[in-house]
């Protein structure tokens, strides 16, 4: 769309846009905000209910918005285990490792399906000395969206088998990190009509 599109459809002259937008790419900037703004806000509204753990820390459901923050004092890997079965044949970690600077989706246990990708999906995620790792998890069935310190976003599909692949929990490998906060909502389903 182009500049002379978007003052035509809402009504203004030119100058007047640019005196709220220095430019093109500030306008495009503000209208993606917008845009991502209103799909938070509808996620928002899916929340159902707070979700509490188990007796184990084991919280369930396959429908999740999760958040979570971890303390790091050591280098060792933290991270969320999601969509597991009890006996963990299934299960798809979420890994933050401090000494690589990598946030990973690990898919090689996600599926049984033997035609399913297995593929990690990861990046580069460097913090400041300090700096907390902060996740926004969205859980719905098989999708997987991962949001880190509000600057990198990973995302997937999970495709698991098991009716009993319904488990979410935490987890930090060394002894100094810690789990600062951990909040799960179930979710309703962002697509309740689609097939499979």
């Amino acid at each position: 769309m182009t500049v002379d599109e978007v003052v035509a459809d809402v009504g203004i002259a030119k100058a007047s846009l640019y005196k709220h937008f220095s430019s093109k790419e500030e306008l495009a900037a503000a209208a993606m905000v917008r845009v991502l703004d209103l799909a938070l806000a509808e996620v928002e509204r899916l929340r159902t209910a707070l979700v509490e753990p188990d007796a184990d820390g084991v919280r369930r459901g396959r429908h999740l918005d999760i958040e979570a923050a971890f303390t790091l004092r050591d280098d060792q890997p933290v991270g969320l285990v999601l969509a597991a079965t009890p006996d963990g044949e299934e299960r798809t970690r979420v890994v933050y490792r401090p000494q690589a600077r990598r946030l990973t989706i690990e898919r090689s246990r996600s599926s049984l399906d033997a035609e399913v990708s297995r593929q990690d999906v990861q990046g580069l995620l460097v913090l400041d000395d300090g700096e907390p790792l902060r996740l926004r998890v969205l859980l719905d069935a098989s999708v997987l969206e991962v949001y880190a310190n509000e600057r990198l976003c990973l995302s997937t599909r999970l495709y698991p088998t098991r009716g009993d692949s319904d488990r979410a929990s935490a987890f930090c490998d060394g002894s100094a990190s810690a789990l600062a906060q951990l909040q799960v909502w179930a979710t309703g389903e962002v697509m309740p009509d689609r097939v499979g």
